[in-house]
């Protein structure tokens, strides 16, 4: 056979027509046919073209693909046997055949091998089945999301239970000191009321007779007696001063003057303890104890009244640290205040504590400044500090406070003079829960409570501890506006 040279070559071939005879009906069955054949294969490479456009994540694309280009080659065959009929392009009608071959003999090899593992592949039934599965398991997981995150919210409001339970705790052992502190000084003012109330009475009874039976000399004594006492009031002696001070009198007005025991004892009271020379002469008078005990009453009136003042003020001081320390900021925001005196505060309400057996030393820089905080959290830190380390003490010891600013820093330190930390414990000491006391007496949650606050306000609370010395430090950022 002679080699093809043009796929277009007609010479020597006669139509496919003159085989039917030119039979209209018999053409137009055979053309029909093979046009509408044409149009249906020409039709699925289409569909599987944009069936992949549109499924970009198919299992092998490529087969499609053999599949369509298969599909089109041999709708193009009968679209040249339809031309055949009128146009013998039977050269180019057999390498089309070729073509289609080939490619049919590589769709069916990859069919061969693509099976076994497209059966492998699952069903969709199967895949129902794992779909509902994941839907099942999604399920059971968004559950358990929501049981988290009700468990979240419930753990957090126990937290802020705990936290408020602590506070309070902290402001119950505060009561019996601050009650105490209050007590004080209204039984000193009730006791020098009632003392000016009696001195008043008996004074505005006696005092007219008592001044028209004065001479000028006796009315000049009274007054050197009373300007004496009432200069010296402010000096307070303690009560081994007084009895020295009162021997002392005693020794030098005994062999001058009867009652010398309850006349030093006047005269102590009065403050009046040196140079008691025109004393002694005024006592020596008949009307001398007369005018000594007006004056002591007439100075008791100062020296109740300034107790009173005294009392008052120390009162007063001791309700507004109490004040302060109760304040609670409802909306949880932050404020601008001053860490020394919140230190301050907390000492204040101590104070029935430290000032019989603590040596209290302050140690506060001058230039710490104000900062953005939650001053009621952080009271509660000062509060815990403080009590655990006058515990520590048994409230006999030296309790040292240093506050001071480092860099954009201010550190609290808190030393005490107690027995320390056993080492095994020091890993131990901010765990909730984890308390060395006895039970009772502590909950084990206020170091854990006090080093979430110290997080709270992106802080450090570190400790070191020997016997003999114990320090707590806390350094807080320094934040110039809330919520920085």
């Amino acid at each position: 056979m002679q080699p093809p040279i043009d796929f277009f070559d007609k010479s020597g071939f006669i139509p496919h027509g003159y085989c039917l005879n030119w039979s209209s009906q018999l053409l137009w069955m055979h053309m029909g046919s093979d046009v509408l054949i044409m149009l249906s294969y020409y039709s699925i490479p289409i569909s599987l073209l944009y069936f992949l456009y549109q499924r970009k994540s198919l299992y092998y694309p490529w087969l499609i693909a053999m599949f369509g280009a298969f599909i089109l080659a041999c709708g193009t065959t009968h679209l040249l046997s339809a031309i055949n009929l009128w146009i013998p392009l039977y050269w180019l009608d057999g390498y089309l055949k070729v073509f289609t071959a080939l490619l049919s003999i590589a769709t069916a090899c990859a069919m061969f091998w693509v099976i076994p593992k497209a059966l492998q592949l699952p069903t969709a039934a199967e895949l129902q089945a794992q779909i509902d599965e994941k839907t099942r398991a999604q399920t059971a997981l968004d559950l358990a999301y929501h049981q988290l995150e009700q468990n979240h919210q419930e753990l957090q409001t126990a937290q802020a239970q705990l936290i408020q339970s602590e506070k309070m705790v902290a402001l119950g052992q505060l009561i019996a000191g601050v009650a105490h502190e209050i007590n004080t000084p209204l039984g000193a003012i009730s006791s020098s009321a009632t003392n000016i109330q009696k001195f008043l009475q008996q004074t505005l009874i006696t005092m007219p007779p008592m001044f028209q039976s004065f001479s000028t000399q006796d009315c000049d004594e009274f007054l050197t007696l009373l300007n004496t006492s009432l200069k010296r009031g402010d000096a307070v002696l303690s009560a081994k001063e007084q009895r020295q001070k009162r021997r002392a009198l005693m020794s030098e007005l005994d062999d001058d003057i009867d009652d010398s025991d309850a006349v030093a004892d006047t005269l102590v009271d009065m403050g009046i303890y040196e140079d008691i020379t025109h004393v002694k002469d005024l006592l020596k008078k008949a009307n001398g104890r007369e005018v000594l005990e007006l004056a002591y009453k007439l100075s008791g009136f100062q020296k109740g009244l300034q107790t009173i003042n005294t009392a008052t003020e120390r009162a007063s001081k001791v309700v507004f640290a109490l004040k302060s320390y109760a304040h609670q900021n409802n909306e949880g925001e932050q404020g601008l205040a001053s860490i020394t005196d919140g230190i301050e505060t907390i000492l204040t309400l101590y104070q029935g504590q430290i000032k019989h057996g603590i040596e209290l030393i302050r140690n506060y820089s001058a230039d710490v400044p104000e900062i953005y905080c939650y001053i009621d959290e952080l009271n509660q830190v000062w509060t815990n500090l403080i009590h655990n380390a006058l515990q520590a003490m048994d409230y006999k010891g030296t309790l040292t406070i240093d506050v001071e600013r480092i860099d954009n820093t201010i550190r609290v330190a808190i030393h005490d003079s107690g027995k320390g930390i056993p080492a095994e414990n020091m890993p131990k000491i901010f765990d909730a829960f984890f308390t060395t006391k006895p039970t009772g007496e502590g909950s084990g949650l206020g170091l854990h409570i006090i080093k979430k606050i110290v997080d709270k306000h992106a802080g450090h609370i570190n400790v070191e501890s020997e016997p003999g010395r114990t320090a707590f430090s806390v350094s807080l950022p320094i934040t110039l506006t809330a919520g920085s």
